[in-house]
């Protein structure tokens, strides 16, 4: 079970968003090759959204390793989401087009240490997996990882009265979720974005309870 091997934390300190855009980096820029590792001479993935993000990273309990991260990217007056800034999210298609809405992101889980490694310019030693404390997942235990970040999002949002969040997924992630009981509502067209994507909204009261009887 998850809370036996696993713990997720709050990453409110400016050491904690450091190792969560270093695991970033790790995952978007070198194994994924989502970002160009070059933009990011300090090996960590940054973006104008961190500021007004919640970051949380998970820790396996026997390894001490940090092998996880995601984020919840928090309604703001004025101002926009990553999701937004894309073209693919209708907020027409909400039930309250004007109710505040938070965007799941950055959703990133250490598959491996990969045969990728930082550019020369991050190479040094304060950089590197091992001074961090990164480590890899094996595969059965990333669904488990998955139901706990999930569970994080809907825990940490029903506590600040928000009902809502958007994400961007994959249509195989998307069959994912919906197995572990989240109700996906389609709010936007598929767009070109890594691969092909759509915007689903999740309500995640609801999710609660259809995790809970999934579990």
């Amino acid at each position: 079970m998850f809370d036996e091997d696993f713990r997720v934390c709050f990453a409110d300190t400016s050491f904690g968003v450091a190792l969560h855009q270093r695991i970033r980096y790790q995952v978007f820029c070198l194994d994924r090759g989502f970002e160009d590792p070059d933009h990011f001479s300090t090996a960590h993935e940054t973006d104008a959204w961190d500021d007004l993000s919640a970051h949380f990273i998970v820790q396996n309990k026997n390894t001490q390793q940090w092998v996880a991260a995601t984020r919840l990217v928090l309604p703001k007056q004025n101002e926009t989401l990553p999701i937004d800034s894309l073209g693919a999210f209708n907020r027409q298609l909400l039930p309250d087009p004007n109710a505040p809405v938070a965007e799941i992101s950055r959703f990133c889980i250490i598959r491996n240490r990969g045969k990728k490694h930082v550019n020369v310019s991050a190479s040094t030693s304060p950089n590197s997996l091992e001074t961090w404390g990164i480590g890899p997942l094996g595969k059965s235990q990333q669904f488990e990882v998955t139901i706990g970040m999930i569970r994080t999002m809907v825990i940490f949002t029903l506590k600040r009265d928000l009902t809502h969040c958007v994400f961007l997924v994959t249509g195989a992630f998307a069959r994912l979720l919906r197995t572990l009981g989240l109700n996906l509502m389609p709010v936007g067209p598929e767009i070109k974005h890594r691969g092909a994507r759509s915007a689903y909204l999740i309500d995640m009261r609801e999710t609660a309870v259809l995790m809970a009887k999934r579990s």
